[in-house]
């Protein structure tokens, strides 16, 4: 048997400020259905009216460059 991919998915529910959110992190070494669209994090937030994605983060590690593209791709 080969080993076509590793794919690891990790989830958490944060409460933050009296808000809660929902992350996704996923990573893989391969082609994955799981990343297809999307960044390696997807961002949740549960309002009155359902749950929202998050489309605008950026994170303290990113380079300026991807900032400024994550910025200029959010909705």
């Amino acid at each position: 048997m080969q080993l076509e991919a590793n794919q690891i998915s990790r989830d958490w529910t944060i409460l933050h400020n009296g808000r809660k959110f929902y992350v996704n992190f996923t990573e893989s070494d391969g082609q994955t259905l799981a990343l297809c669209n999307r960044n390696n994090w997807e961002v949740w937030e549960e309002t009155d009216d359902g749950v929202e994605e998050l489309n605008e983060y950026v994170f303290k590690d990113d380079t300026p460059e991807e900032g400024q593209k994550q910025r200029k791709t959010a909705c």
